[in-house]
């Protein structure tokens, strides 16, 4: 599995889910700047997944405390790929 840049952000669903009968997977674009800059579908998509994995959790944290995103988030990079 090839690692996440800083600004992207892997949301996984649950079967059923943002009308999906097998789960999925959305790579969410993030702003590099201005977290204001984020789409209101991607914000739908991380409020409604069951998951959150990213590269660097203290950006996607920061990200999803100024949007009161509640989302569980998973580390995910080189590092750790393999234990996951």
């Amino acid at each position: 599995m090839q690692a996440f840049t800083e600004h992207e952000v892997c949301a996984l669903t649950a079967p059923g889910a943002l009308n999906s009968t097998t789960g999925s997977l959305y790579v969410v674009a993030t702003p590099i700047g201005n977290l204001d800059d984020m789409s209101v579908r991607a914000l739908k998509v991380l409020r409604e997944v069951a998951l959150i994995a990213a590269e660097d959790t203290r950006h996607s944290l920061r990200l999803m405390q100024h949007f009161g995103i509640a989302t569980p988030l998973a580390a995910c990079h080189e590092h750790n790929e393999r234990d996951e």
